[in-house]
């Protein structure tokens, strides 16, 4: 990755009315590239990995797909609902997000899941006095 690609916008557009892609855009240079090819929808939003080497997208069929900046690879990780939010992990080695009101953590590297048991309303219940208390632990 050049220095350009760490300055960089990631965008969801559908220019010339044609089907909806991610693109990049460098403020640096001037440039855009366009780095999908009919895999996002109108509601795409992409996320940036924190080492910016990744980003990931809900697009077609709900599919959630992350891209590879580095080799211009995309892997197809799962399906869920549209609008879902994704996070990265600070260390850029796991995404996250809910499904089927399940936490899904999927490692990048192992390509594997670790589908939690947890709700996503509510990660941990105890009781205080009578009233459930939520906590994050």
């Amino acid at each position: 990755m050049n220095h350009a690609d760490r300055e960089a916008i990631l965008f969801t557009s559908n220019v010339g009315g044609s089907s909806y892609d991610i693109w990049l855009y460098q403020p640096l240079t001037g440039q855009t590239i366009k780095l999908t090819q009919d895999l996002g929808e109108e509601f795409s939003i992409p996320y940036w990995s924190p080492d910016v080497r990744n980003f990931a997208f809900i697009g077609k069929k709900n599919i959630v797909y992350v891209f590879n900046l580095n080799s211009r690879a995309w892997a197809q990780i799962d399906q869920i609902y549209p609008y879902t939010l994704l996070s990265w992990s600070p260390d850029s080695l796991y995404l996250c997000y809910v499904k089927n009101g399940r936490i899904v953590v999927y490692n990048i590297n192992s390509q594997r899941f670790d589908r939690s048991r947890r709700s996503h309303r509510c990660p941990v219940v105890s009781f205080r006095r009578g009233s459930p208390v939520c906590s994050s632990r």
